[in-house]
């Protein structure tokens, strides 16, 4: 017996630390934490430690479950310090470029328009550094030397050559005239950066429609295309792969030369998948409009294409018409008579209006309130907004003019890549653009990810309610049961002197009884616990 119990003991050793750690964490998951005092091996404590541990692994999962479901802690919106840092780190030669604002609200990168590049970093300081328009539907890259109020580009200099070829480039906003050439134009050495495989054109000349904003060009040295046509695929050293992020309030973003799914989506897998063309334009895209369930009856036949530099979602002409009027009929009123965007007045919560639904190619591409209306002011009345939709045509002039080759598109702007953050991947046979909900979109409740929480919380509840308040069974006690050694002499350590008497040690006496049993007896009082029985004295006859 002897034996038996000191094997059982140096066993239950060797996993006490364990069985410690556990008992910690889980008082603190189950609040526990009045007293962390550790209790000594026992059935009770082996009891305690694996209740409390089952409880604390079970919600340690449940909440690993729901942060990879979420991107986020379940308990924080998508606009919390995590975004934060993410948008103040500064990335140097990660593929990751800060996409920057001006005054005029013109997206753009910079760029090293240096006539002869060095790779070593001791010679940046003879960089020409110059603001580049980014246009993903584009492949062409352009400097001006008289184009609008571009900067002036000088291409007498070494390594820029002119070339007789001309010809005309279409980019959304403006006509360009061109003289071809070739030069050096740096984004990222190891990401992008102009090949002698494709052009630098040389803008002589340019064109926009009638009343076109004055601040067109203004600040920038040309603009930037990120397409993989006419050689210009070249221009991606490795994969032609690279993502947008824009923040939620349009002043700073990413241009990632690299898909990262990590850091910037709210979930991993993309919503919708387009195959597309070389400029990442989805043609054909044929569709209609819809406001949450109600068919708007805007039918849609032309190309989608995504414009960074764009405030608004743009829709030809005849869409664009049947839209408004529908729009009239329902809660919001609108004024789309003059240029520009249409500013309207509802008597609800912008956030509480209905949402759009562009259903293209059987794909049906949610657009919220967040991205289609932006504030104006509130009064008792009501709120006034202005509706982020209007119509473009090359027969349309200042903000609604597009160049002729993107007549009859639908034009997904800035505000829509700020919801979604978009990735363009040509690393495989067929290009294609991916699209995912950003960390700007904010958390929405979803019951469904919740019924297994609520399912834990129940049974975690019906076995504290078990535990306590079934009542455990009361042990008994055999006094015909022989005496562990190693129990007696504890207990004769703590038992009372007999007064008067000379203590004698009960398992070395030779005179013990043959009816001594234990050494513990009840009490008989009002604790019902077991006292150490008197120390049996030897009999002594009478003098």
């Amino acid at each position: 017996m002897k034996g038996s119990w000191i094997s059982e003991k140096k066993i239950l050793a060797k996993f006490v630390a364990p069985l410690k750690f556990i008992d910690v964490i889980g008082r603190l998951f189950t609040l526990e934490i009045s007293d962390l005092n550790y209790l000594s091996i026992s059935q009770d404590f082996l009891y305690l430690s694996m209740r409390r541990g089952f409880t604390a692994l079970l919600l340690l999962t449940l909440l690993v479950f729901l942060c990879l479901q979420t991107k986020v802690l379940p308990f924080f919106e998508g606009t919390s310090l995590r975004r934060n840092i993410l948008m103040n780190a500064h990335t140097t030669s990660s593929g990751a470029i800060d996409i920057k604002a001006d005054a005029y609200n013109t997206f753009y990168v910079e760029a090293d328009l240096s006539y002869s590049y060095s790779h070593s970093s001791q010679n940046s300081s003879a960089s020409n550094t110059g603001r580049m328009m980014v246009s993903i539907s584009n492949d062409e890259t352009m400097v001006a030397e008289k184009c609008l109020n571009f900067s002036s580009y000088d291409c007498n200099a070494p390594n820029c050559n002119k070339l007789a070829e001309t010809g005309s480039i279409d980019f959304p906003s403006f006509v360009a005239n061109v003289q071809y050439a070739h030069s050096n134009i740096y984004l990222e050495d190891n990401y992008w950066r102009l090949n002698s495989a494709a052009y630098l054109y040389l803008a002589q000349s340019c064109t926009a429609g009638p009343m076109s904003p004055s601040s067109l060009g203004s600040g920038q040295s040309g603009v930037l295309g990120l397409g993989i046509g006419n050689g210009s695929r070249a221009n991606f050293p490795h994969d032609a792969v690279f993502s947008i992020f824009l923040s939620s309030d349009l002043t700073k973003g990413k241009l990632l030369f690299k898909k990262d799914t990590s850091s910037y989506p709210r979930s991993s897998s993309s919503l919708y998948a387009f195959p597309t063309n070389s400029t990442w334009q989805i043609y054909p895209a044929k569709g209609s409009i819809q406001i949450e369930d109600w068919d708007t009856g805007a039918a849609f036949d032309g190309n989608m294409m995504f414009d960074l530099n764009f405030d608004a979602i743009g829709l030809p002409p005849g869409p664009f018409s049947v839209f408004m009027d529908f729009v009239f009929s329902s809660a919001a009123s609108c004024n789309s008579s003059g240029p520009g965007k249409p500013s309207c007045f509802t008597r609800q919560k912008l956030e509480d209006l209905p949402g759009m639904i562009f259903s293209i190619n059987n794909q049906d591409i949610k657009v919220p309130s967040q991205v289609y209306a932006t504030a104006i002011n509130e009064t008792k009345d009501g709120r006034y907004f202005y509706l982020n939709v209007k119509q473009v045509s090359p027969s349309l002039s200042g903000e609604n003019y597009v160049s002729p080759s993107f007549a009859n598109s639908l034009v997904l702007g800035a505000n829509f890549l700020s919801y979604y953050y978009t990735v363009f991947d040509a690393s495989g046979i067929n290009p294609a653009v991916y699209l995912y909900p950003s960390i700007n979109v904010p958390w929405e409740f979803n019951p469904f990810l919740w019924i297994p929480v609520g399912l834990a919380v129940i049974f975690i509840c019906c076995c504290c309610c078990c535990c306590c308040c079934c009542p455990k069974e009361k042990k008994s006690f055999n006094h015909n049961e022989t005496p562990r050694k190693d129990l007696m002499i504890d207990a004769f350590k703590t038992a009372p002197l007999v007064e008067n008497e000379q203590r004698v040690n009960y398992m070395e006496s030779s005179n013990e009884p043959e009816n001594a049993t234990s050494p513990y007896q009840y009490d008989g009082g009002e604790n019902n616990f077991y006292q150490p029985r008197p120390i049996y004295q030897p009999y002594q006859p009478p003098q």
